[in-house]
């Protein structure tokens, strides 16, 4: 049961995911959460370092998407200058929108999808649940809604157990 709480791969910041080895393990598309993982949840526009990463993503030949949990009006507002595929609303860590994505890009396999966020109870259960790939980063800031706090108390002690079985990743992506 741990497992589908193992992140595959952690790194401190989305700019230190290595977008090369993403194209050596063969990935094809990313799918990449908003809120306190590209910007702080209270940062309504793309900032330029994220906008920058998207578009390195983009520009290696990978598709990108944005899948969060938050409104539409929010996804809309961060993704006007990026004009990306987004999926608000996602209701991680559900399977509705990862069975929309798999309708949506029914020419890449799981193993090709490969999922970043900022969340354990939401972005890797979510996406782990679905045999994808995951890149857990640090939040970009400590400050959360208060359903995320709640979550980050779960996600500690899941954390721990991990850490304390041997089942916390060391490598990097």
């Amino acid at each position: 049961m741990l497992k589908k709480f193992q992140p595959d791969y952690v790194d401190r910041h989305f700019n230190d995911v290595n977008i090369e080895k993403l194209k050596t393990l063969n990935k094809k598309l990313v799918i990449c959460d908003i809120d306190n993982t590209l910007v702080a949840h209270d940062e309504a526009d793309v900032s330029d370092k994220a906008e920058a990463f998207l578009r390195a993503l983009n520009a290696a030949r990978l598709e990108v998407i944005l899948v969060s949990n938050n409104t539409e009006d929010r996804v809309q507002r961060f993704n006007e200058p990026l004009n990306f595929k987004a999926y608000p609303m996602a209701l991680k860590p559900l399977a509705k929108t990862y069975n929309q994505i798999f309708k949506d890009y029914p020419h890449i396999k799981k193993s090709e999808m490969i999922a970043l966020g900022d969340q354990v109870m939401t972005d890797v259960w979510g996406a782990k649940r679905q045999n994808i790939d995951v890149i857990l980063t640090e939040p970009i800031v400590q400050k959360d809604l208060i359903f995320t706090k709640i979550n980050r108390h779960i996600e500690n002690v899941v954390m721990k157990l991990l850490k304390k079985r041997g089942l916390w990743p060391n490598e990097k992506m």
